[in-house]
């Protein structure tokens, strides 16, 4: 969220509604995700919304119909390691990948981290990659493409382990984020797991979630809440936001 939402109304003219965290803060909560909620009401058919970003995160329906939502693991940070040792901002397509061949220490020694054995709610941030996770990269002498493809393999591994704790499979998965334009990823991920993995066009794929951010703002408009508690962790759900009105 961006700049001033009273500037921008100063500016425009137009009303603008921000600061949708602040109220769930207020209320005992962590102000993010807010995402999930979007989740739920325009993709509620899919069994489960995976985002593919810097992390990969994931929200679904549990068995009390609850949404659950948390980081899975390092993505594109993870991967953007490797790409940078290459000399390219990025594997476009996963194509430095699709030549190289998996690395059993390093995918050991990474599955074995912490994080990827504790329940949620939890969360991942740049200081637990830069602690935790690069310095595993650091230490291995790998070529980019031996890398890159040992970092695909974790990616689908891990999510195909949170993919089987979900209780509603509904129509599949929906990849969104920059990630899903990883080809090679999407072909291990199929490999990987029998459930249909829906890769929808490129204006979902990268707004997804400014898709949803006007969503919020709707919501907030109908008063109706738009932030879910137990995603959370507030006290109760809440209508998050504040609007500045403009001319």
């Amino acid at each position: 969220q961006a700049g001033s939402g009273a500037a921008i109304a100063a500016q425009t003219g137009l009303p603008v509604i921000c600061d949708f965290r602040s109220g769930d803060v207020a209320l005992g909560g962590q102000g993010a995700p807010l995402v999930p909620a979007g989740d739920r009401l325009l993709f509620g058919d899919y069994g489960s919304c995976i985002n593919l970003g810097g992390f990969a995160n994931i929200s679904f329906d549990n068995e009390k119909g609850q949404r659950i939502a948390y980081d899975i693991c390092p993505a594109n940070l993870g991967l953007n390691y490797f790409s940078v040792l290459a000399g390219i901002p990025y594997d476009k397509d996963g194509m430095l990948a699709s030549q190289g061949k998996v690395d059993p220490f390093l995918l050991d020694e990474l599955l074995a981290l912490a994080y990827f054995h504790m329940p949620p709610p939890k969360s991942l941030g740049r200081e637990w990659l830069e602690h935790e996770f690069i310095p595993i990269l650091q230490k291995k002498s790998l070529s980019p493409q031996d890398g890159l493809r040992t970092l695909n393999q974790f990616l689908a591994i891990l999510i195909k382990q949170e993919i089987g704790k979900i209780p509603n499979t509904g129509k599949g998965i929906l990849l969104t984020g920059g990630g899903t334009h990883n080809a090679f990823l999407i072909h291990l991920l199929r490999e990987e797991m029998s459930l249909p993995i829906v890769v929808p066009n490129a204006q979902l794929i990268d707004f997804k979630e400014a898709l949803i951010f006007a969503l919020l703002g709707v919501l907030y408009v109908e008063e109706t809440p738009n932030c879910l508690n137990e995603v959370t962790g507030a006290r109760y759900n809440s209508i998050g936001g504040c609007m500045y009105q403009g001319k």
